[in-house]
């Protein structure tokens, strides 16, 4: 295996640690003890809101980190800088009215409290997200598991704050302060200068269409839960995401390797195209290993973890991990989309998805109740999975047939 392979497989592995230790932390230690001290509704709102900040905040950061990581050559090789201060006010002014207005749809009252935490953190998560872009476009991925670590550390000191005050959003705000502190001081991302490129149309241009697909892409997972909270209540959204919850520990090393894919393939040719094949069926592999393993490790995890709940769980875990299985396997093949086609795909594929995962599952929902919701889930997963398939196998082929003859 050549030193380059070695390379990426080391870096993976610093990325699933990096990602996967806060994961392990919030789901297995903060999670199961915050069920037992606060009550079911209360612990469904407090995944709502988080799905929120994901969904809105993240997104936005992510956006700029992806856009940043794919244009880097292309501004390094022009000698340019600038363009992201711009960008970067843009999406704190954007995420500010969206986080607002979400935060007191959701708590139903003008609660200051919960506004003025719900803003600072979803400023903390957006600003992480996008300034981790300075480690990504060195490869710096020890830094990024250092990052890793500083947020598990903040998240129990958030717990302690929690256990004298009650105030669980301390464990969310000292989980993103650490580690966006020590992401901005390392790389130095918010000491760039409000320049404008002769680029920045186009980058623009590109952040605006990726910001649809990204923003769409993760409401298919995690607008279960914002959906299913206006429409049934916290305990609900509790039983529901407990039964997530494993399929999502198996899962976590989708995220870290896609990030690390998309860093080494920003500086690839078309030529390396055909690897699509092979990652889909790695992506299939792993898929299928994963729901097998949470399948048979689900029941004594759950009956420890979250033992209030685990009859109420049972029943909907099968399904729930059918569709984590799939997104696992939909965000390896992403990266690939994201940069050998056209942005316009993402959007395309992303407001596709999200269509059949809404009129799915609100109408199954209808009725089959919680069991319908979930299997519409699994066809709007399904349904992105064939989407991009058939971009690679069919429609690019169809492409190039009309280019040679």
């Amino acid at each position: 295996m050549s030193k380059t392979r070695w390379k990426i497989i080391f870096d993976m592995c610093l990325n699933i640690s990096a990602s996967g230790a806060p994961i392990a932390v919030l789901q297995l230690i903060i999670y199961p003890y915050l069920a037992s001290h606060i009550s079911s509704e209360e612990y469904g709102l407090m995944i709502t809101l988080y799905s929120l900040w994901i969904v809105i905040s993240n997104s936005l950061g992510n956006v700029l980190n992806n856009i940043r990581l794919l244009r880097n050559t292309e501004y390094e090789k022009e000698g340019l800088k600038g363009d992201f201060p711009f960008l970067l006010r843009d999406f704190m002014i954007i995420n500010f009215i969206v986080i607002f207005i979400g935060t007191v749809f959701y708590i139903k009252k003008f609660n200051i409290i919960y506004i003025v935490f719900s803003l600072i953190i979803s400023m903390l998560i957006l600003l992480k997200a996008y300034c981790e872009v300075g480690f990504r476009i060195k490869l710096d991925y020890i830094s990024i598991l250092i990052n890793g670590i500083l947020q598990c550390f903040g998240f129990v000191f958030g717990l302690i704050f929690f256990y004298f005050t009650r105030v669980w959003q301390f464990i969310f705000l000292f989980g993103f302060l650490l580690n966006t502190i020590f992401t901005i001081l390392k790389t130095g991302m918010l000491k760039e200068s409000f320049v404008r490129t002769r680029i920045y149309k186009n980058v623009s241009k590109d952040a605006g269409i990726y910001t649809l697909a990204t923003f769409s892409g993760n409401l298919m997972t995690y607008a279960d839960k914002m959906v299913l909270y206006p429409l049934m209540g916290g305990h609900i959204v509790s039983i529901y995401y407990t039964a997530t919850i494993l399929g999502k520990i198996i899962s976590m090393i989708s995220g870290p390797v896609t990030g690390v894919i998309l860093s080494y393939i920003s500086k690839w040719s078309n030529g390396q195209k055909k690897i699509f094949s092979k990652i889909l069926i790695v992506g299939v592999i792993l898929a299928v290993i994963g729901y097998g393993i949470t399948m048979v490790i689900s029941y004594p995890v759950i009956n420890i973890l979250f033992p209030q709940w685990k009859d109420e769980v049972m029943i909907y875990l099968p399904i729930t991990t059918i569709a984590i299985a799939i997104q696992t396997l939909n965000s390896f093949l992403n990266p690939f989309i994201l940069k050998f086609y056209d942005m316009k795909w993402q959007v395309i594929i992303g407001m596709a998805s999200v269509a059949v995962y809404f009129v799915m599952a609100l109408i199954l929902w209808n009725f089959y109740g919680m069991i319908g919701f979930c299997i519409g889930t699994v066809l709007g997963q399904l349904s992105k999975t064939l989407i991009m398939v058939f971009l690679h196998f069919v429609w690019s082929s169809r492409e190039l047939k009309c280019v040679f003859f």
